[in-house]
């Protein structure tokens, strides 16, 4: 039987709400979600990765994705720009959220110029 697919959870403070960071071991991030929506985060994370075949487990120590995360949030719009990610997806999914992170922070483009 293969091992679980072990996800920490960490709780953020932010000017708009409390926030979920879920992130894998090796630290790249698998999802954010409002306090509020746990719920919603669970069915998705058991939608990719199957609903017996991960754990979540509260992070021991602060990681570098929720401090980036809070510098964010305290108007360094850039610091989540090299955050490591691993998300699940149909691969036409992975490739807008690939192009959504070419776009510079503060600037807006129409979905029209996304798709090119």
């Amino acid at each position: 039987m293969p091992n679980k697919l072990r996800l920490l959870t960490e709780k953020l403070a932010t000017p708009i709400g409390e926030l979920v960071v879920i992130y894998d071991e090796q630290g790249r991030l698998r999802a954010t979600d409002w306090i509020n929506y746990a719920e919603r985060m669970h069915r998705l994370l058991a939608r990719h990765y199957g609903e017996d075949d991960f754990t979540l487990t509260p992070a021991q120590n602060p990681s570098r994705l929720a401090s980036a995360i809070a510098a964010y949030f305290d108007g360094d719009v850039q610091a989540i720009d090299s955050l490591p990610v691993a998300t699940k997806g149909t691969p036409f999914q992975k490739n807008v959220w690939q192009a959504l992170r070419s776009i510079p922070a503060g600037q807006t483009i129409s979905y029209g110029e996304l798709a090119f």
